[in-house]
């Protein structure tokens, strides 16, 4: 198959990857961003070698707990999605009530 650069296309397993490990960049990214904020939120200065040192640490338990329990996503959703969708149809009428004045 030749695309409109008259070139052959890149081999499939070399370009998933590039692919891959992109997108292992941009999630390491954002969760290590996503940690400095949680501890700089607490109002402690750690060092950045050792803010690196303990996201790096987390992630790692954080993977390792997840690879060890192997929890079923779909179970996940279940168990919490059942109690949100509960509580927000319980709170609508509630929240109407209170601000709508033709409810009142």
């Amino acid at each position: 198959m030749e695309h409109q650069l008259h070139m052959a296309p890149p081999p499939r397993v070399l370009l998933s990857f590039v692919l891959i490990l992109g997108l292992l960049v941009i999630v390491r990214c954002g969760e290590q961003a996503t940690v400095k904020g949680l501890v700089l939120k607490t109002g402690k200065r750690p060092g950045a070698k050792a803010l690196d040192r303990f996201t790096a640490a987390f992630m790692l338990v954080i993977c390792w707990v997840v690879a060890t329990l192997n929890p079923s996503i779909l179970s996940m959703i279940e168990s919490f999605g059942g109690p949100v969708i509960a509580a927000i149809l319980f709170l609508m009428p509630m929240y109407a009530i209170r601000r709508v004045p033709a409810m009142r």
